[in-house]
């Protein structure tokens, strides 16, 4: 969710929105929080390739 200027813009899956709504709020929130085990597995394989690939270089 990233505030723009004075709305809260949203994202899911397949789209963007303005949040005008509690649940639009809530759905925004859950998508960002669902995200975030996702995120952490990616950026531990580039980390993991990066210093295999570096080793005199490591992250």
């Amino acid at each position: 969710m990233v505030n723009s200027g004075e709305y809260l813009i949203g994202s899911s899956n397949n789209r963007y929105f303005k949040v005008t709504t509690r649940n639009q709020a809530i759905e925004a929130i859950n998508y960002l929080e669902n995200r975030i085990p996702d995120l952490q597995n990616r950026a531990e394989r580039i980390r993991e390739t990066w210093n295999s690939n570096n080793p005199n270089n490591q992250i």
